[in-house]
C-alpha cells in the first residue's frame, strides 16, 4: 500500500501477512522481508544487501524489527523497518506508527509524563500545587531574522554568525539569545494566564530554552495540554546530588607552550549548589559569582568543598597540581545550597541560564546529577537545547557514579549526562590504566544505559561520549576526591584549551568541539573486571588533549570540517592515509528541541550514519539512537580515505554537523 505523510509520497509499504497484529516476526522472516523490500525499491538481488545491524524497538505500542543494510553494489546503507503486522517500509514507517499511536490519545495522555499523571491522580485535593515543567512550541524565526537583518554585514551559516572576530561572534550569540528569550516570555504569558485561573503561579521562564516552570493544581493540566502552544508536561524533580596526582599529564594536557593553549581568557561555568572559593590556588580565577539564594553561598564548614574541587580541575594555579586550562577563568553559578528548595530543577536551570547569559560563559560544566526518575526529560532536553538545539554553548557533564544518591542504584548514566548534545564523561583510574568502577558490584559494569528510556527505543543509545581520570584527583587547595565530578571538568579544561585557539568558531559550533574531542580520545582503557575494551562503557575513548589539538591544526595527524546539510545535499570528506596508520573518524550533529515532535520534547530529527572507504577495506557506523557515529581502523595500505555521511532519516529542514578525523 502507499502511505502519504504531509502530502508527500514517502514510502511504499509491503505487507507479507506472515505475522498477526501484536506479534513480532522472527528475525529470519524479518530479514527476508526487508531484503525483498530493498530489491523492489532499489533493484539488485537479495544477496546484494548485507545486514550491518538489527534491533527490536517499539513504535507507540507496536513491536518493530529494524535493520540497516549495505548495498554491496554501491556501498550505500539502507534502513528498513518491519512492524508486528508484517508491514515493511523505510524510516518513515516508524514515524507513521508513532504518530497514529499519539493521535489516538487524549491531549493530556499524549503530552504529560507518566510521573505527572501519577502525581495528578494522587493529589489529595484539587488545591494541591504540582511543580510542573512545560515545554512550549515557540516560533523564534522572526526574532532570529530580525537579528540577522540588523547585521547585514555579517555572513551567516543558517542561524549562526560566521565572523572571524570573537567579540562579534559573542555579541551576536547574545543578541540571538535575547531575541529568543523575548519570544519565550511572550509565549509563557499564555501559560501563566491559564495557571492563574486555576489558582496556580508562574515559577520560572528559561532564558535559553522554550521551558517554563509553574506551580499549578491538577485541574489546570487538561487546559494546558489542550493548548497547541504546549508540547509536553513533566513533573519537576526536586532532587540532585554531586556526582591521582594531577590529571594533566595523563590526558596530555601539559603539552602547551603558549598562553592560548592554556585556555587563556575562556570563561568556564561551574554550575553547583554552592559557589567556588576564589582563594589559594584559585585566587583571582573566578570572574563572576551568582547564587539563586540572592547572595554568594559557600559549602558549609566541615563539608567537602565540591565546587572548588571541580573548578580546580579546570583552572588551578598550583605548580604541581595544575588545572587543565590554568589560563581560563571560572564563572561560578550556584543554586544557593543543598536544601530541597534550592536543588530543584528550576534552580539548576536558572543557575545555568545566568551562567550563559549574564556570566557570558563559553563552556558550561555540570558535575551534579539528578537523583530520581522524575524530571530527567526536562533537564536532558534543557541542556540539549543550550548545546546545539536552541543556542550554541558547549556543555560538559559527568556520567554520575555507582549509586549516585538515592535513586541511581545502578551504573546508569545520570541526567543531564543523558542529553544527546551534552559531552558526557565517564571515569578511569590513571593509577591502574583501567576504567574506574566501584568494588561493590560484582559485575563491575560501567555507565550503562537503561533500555526503558523513551529516548533509547532501539537500545543502542551510547553514553558516555568519552572518559577521563576520576580516581583520587587532586586539584586546588589540597582538595582530593574520587568521582566523575572530576572527570567532567578535566574535559571542560581541554575544551577551554581548544576554545582559546579559535573562539570565533567554537563560540557557535559546539558540534565541532564534540567531534574534535571525541576523535582525539584515542587512548582505550579496559574494564577492570574483564580486561576488555568496551565502548559502551568508556565511550569512544579516554580524552587526550594533545591529539585533539593536532586534529584542530589540520595537519599530518588529522583535521576537521563543519557545516549544514539539507535532505538534498551530500557531505563527504577525503584525506590521505599511510599504510599502518590507525584512523579514528567521528561525526556529530544535534538533537532538536523544536520542530516536528514524535518523541515529545527532545528528539533526533535525523538518523545519520558513516560510510568509509579506505585502501583495502570499508567501515560503517550505523546506530539508531545517537547523534554521533565513529569508526576506527588500521590502514592496510597507503591511499585515499573517503568518508560519506548517509541520511537515512531527515525530518528537519537542515542539520548542523561536524566531522573530525585522526591519524596516528
Amino acid at each position: 500500500m502507499v502511505v502519504l505523510v504531509a502530502g508527500q509520497l514517502l514510502v511504499t509499504l509491503l505487507s507479507s501477512g506472515a505475522a498477526a497484529e501484536g506479534e513480532q516476526a522472527s528475525p529470519r522472516l524479518a530479514l527476508a522481508d526487508a531484503r525483498q523490500y530493498l530489491v523492489e525499491h532499489f533493484g539488485g538481488r537479495p544477496t546484494d544487501y548485507e545486514l550491518l545491524a538489527e534491533r527490536e524497538t517499539i513504535a507507540g505500542t507496536m513491536p518493530m524489527w529494524s535493520g540497516k543494510f549495505v548495498d554491496a553494489r554501491t556501498g550505500e546503507v539502507r534502513l528498513v523497518y518491519r512492524d508486528a503486522a508484517g508491514v515493511v517500509g523505510g524510516p518513515e514507517l516508524r514515524q507513521v506508527r508513532i504518530a497514529a499511536h499519539l493521535d489516538a490519545l487524549a491531549p493530556l495522555e499524549r503530552k504529560a509524563s507518566p510521573a505527572l499523571l501519577q502525581a495528578a491522580t494522587a493529589a489529595v485535593s484539587q488545591a494541591d500545587l504540582l511543580p510542573v515543567a512545560v515545554w512550549m512550541d515557540v516560533d523564534t524565526s522572526e526574532a532570529v531574522a530580525a537579528v540577522k537583518a540588523a547585521h547585514p554585514q555579517v555572513e551567516w551559516i543558517g542561524d549562526r554568525p560566521n565572523s572571524s572576530d570573537p567579540a562579534t561572534q559573542r555579541a551576536l550569540r547574545r543578541g540571538l539569545e535575547d531575541a529568543r528569550a523575548q519570544a519565550y516570555r511572550q509565549a509563557a504569558a499564555e501559560i501563566a494566564a491559564i495557571v492563574a485561573r486555576h489558582g496556580g503561579t508562574l515559577g520560572y521562564v528559561s532564558l535559553l530554552a522554550p521551558l517554563v516552570y509553574v506551580d499549578t493544581p491538577a485541574t489546570a493540566l487538561d487546559d494546558l495540554a489542550g493548548l497547541d502552544r504546549v508540547r509536553s508536561l513533566g513533573l519537576e524533580s526536586t532532587s540532585w546530588v554531586d556526582s591521582l596526582s594531577s590529571a594533566g599529564p595523563y590526558v596530555s594536557a601539559d603539552w602547551h607552550t603558549g598562553s592560548l593553549d592554556q585556555g587563556t581568557g575562556v570563561r568556564v561555568a561551574v554550575v553547583e549548589y554552592y559557589n567556588v572559593r576564589a582563594t589559594g590556588d584559585l585566587a583571582g580565577k573566578v570572574a563572576a559569582f551568582h547564587s539563586e539564594s540572592g547572595s554568594t553561598t559557600y559549602t558549609p564548614s566541615g563539608s567537602f568543598d565540591h565546587p572548588t574541587w571541580v573548578a580546580g580541575a579546570i583552572a588551578s594555579q598550583n605548580s604541581t597540581y595544575t588545572g587543565i586550562a590554568p589560563g581560563a577563568v571560572i564563572v561560578s553559578s550556584g543554586t544557593g545550597g543543598g536544601s530541597a528548595g534550592l536543588t530543584r530543577d528550576r534552580n539548576v536551570i536558572a543557575a545555568a541560564d545566568w551562567a550563559a547569559t549574564t556570566g557570558d560563559a563559553d563552556i558550561i560544566n555540570l558535575s551534579v546529577n539528578m537523583d530520581n526518575a522524575t524530571g530527567w526529560e526536562e533537564a536532558r532536553a534543557y541542556f540539549d537545547a543550550i548545546s546545539g538545539g536552541e543556542t550554541f554553548r558547549t556543555v560538559v557533564a559527568s556520567s554520575g557514579n555507582y549509586g549516585t544518591g538515592a535513586y541511581n542504584r545502578e551504573w546508569w548514566v545520570s541526567s543531564p549526562g543523558v542529553g544527546w548534545n551534552v559531552l558526557t564523561v565517564g571515569g578511569v583510574n590513571d593509577g591502574t590504566n583501567r576504567l574506574w568502577y566501584d568494588n561493590d558490584p560484582a559485575y563491575g559494569a560501567l555507565w550503562d544505559e537503561n533500555a526503558g528510556w523513551s529516548f533509547n527505543p532501539h537500545n543502542d543509545f551510547n553514553k558516555p561520549n568519552v572518559s577521563a581520570p576520576a580516581v583520587n584527583v587532586r586539584t586546588a587547595n589540597g582538595l582530593s576526591a574520587t568521582g566523575t565530578s572530576a572527570a567532567a571538568p578535566i574535559v571542560s579544561g581541554i575544551a577551554a584549551q581548544l576554545f582559546a585557539r579559535d573562539p570565533a568558531t567554537f563560540s557557535v559550533w559546539p558540534e565541532a568541539m564534540r567531534a574534535i574531542i571525541m576523535a582525539g580520545a584515542n587512548r582505550r582503557v579496559p574494564l577492570a573486571t574483564t580486561g576488555r575494551i568496551d565502548p559502551d562503557h568508556e565511550g569512544v575513548g579516554t580524552v587526550n588533549a594533545l591529539w585533539s589539538h593536532r586534529i584542530f591544526v589540520r595537519g599530518a595527524y588529522g583535521g576537521w570540517a563543519k557545516g549544514t546539510m539539507t535532505s538534498t545535499t551530500s557531505v563527504s570528506q577525503s584525506f590521505e592515509v599511510a599504510a599502518g596508520q590507525q584512523v579514528r573518524i567521528v561525526l556529530a550533529w544535534d538533537s532538536h528541541t523544536s520542530g516536528p515532535m514524535f518523541d515529545k520534547t527532545d528528539t533526533l530529527t535525523a538518523d545519520l550514519d558513516l560510510s568509509v572507504q579506505y585502501p583495502g577495506g570499508t567501515a560503517f557506523s550505523s546506530s539508531w539512537d545517537n547523534n554521533y557515529e565513529f569508526v576506527g581502523f588500521t590502514a592496510p595500505s597507503s591511499g585515499t580515505v573517503t568518508v560519506n555521511v548517509a541520511k537515512f532519516r531527515f525530518d528537519a529542514p537542515s542539520e548542523y554537523w561536524a566531522l573530525a578525523w585522526l591519524k596516528w
